[in-house]
């Protein structure tokens, strides 16, 4: 029995038409999607393609010359980087949203919210910060660059990261309709609250 958190209905009782009314979809929507995130893994352009060769990629370290870890930390600070906390900040204030508006359209506690907000350096899972994107609409691009911060990344080969790719791909935000196709694909849907 699959219960959604801050659903006000069961999907078992349901049928797809219904929910398609109740989340305001199209008839067949569904269909299309589930057919859609289905093919994700095979629809890869060269540009997704990871050439393969039959040569091998070796490496080779001079040791007479050790890199001291403060070469490594002159080096490592040159490049301008932000953190997962920092861009998700700053991609709240862009869109103009208060704390609380998103935190709430994230499906965020207010806890985790405040333990992000107070940490530069706060790891999230994966589920979370996918739920950030989702709370702040952004594009597929842009989720890829928020995700990469928190060092993850979305791949076709998993179905649960196809969902979320289909979702951002076609602007479907709406946490009852992203898990609602997670349900129907039998995965586990996005719960954060609390991490």
């Amino acid at each position: 029995m699959g219960l959604f958190r801050k659903t006000k209905f069961r999907i078992d009782d349901y049928t797809k038409q219904d929910i398609e009314a109740r989340l305001n979809k199209p008839s067949g929507w569904v269909d299309k999607a589930i057919s859609d995130i289905n093919s994700l893994g095979e629809k890869r352009d060269a540009s997704q393609v990871v050439a393969s060769s039959d040569t091998d990629i070796r490496f080779s370290l001079d040791v007479s010359s050790i890199i001291s870890e403060d070469s490594f930390n002159e080096w490592d600070s040159s490049f301008q980087k932000k953190t997962f906390q920092e861009e998700l900040l700053d991609y709240i204030d862009q869109k103009g949203m208060t704390n609380r508006e998103f935190y709430k359209a994230a499906f965020l506690d207010r806890k985790l919210f405040s333990a992000i907000k107070n940490n530069v350096a706060y790891q999230p899972s994966k589920e979370t910060a996918v739920a950030c994107c989702f709370g702040l609409k952004l594009s597929l691009n842009e989720a890829r660059d928020l995700l990469g911060l928190a060092g993850y990344e979305l791949s076709l080969s998993i179905k649960w990261d196809k969902v979320v790719y289909y979702c951002l791909e076609n602007e479907i935000y709406d946490f009852d309709s992203i898990n609602y196709l997670f349900y129907l694909l039998h995965e586990k849907g996005i719960r954060t609250n609390g991490e």
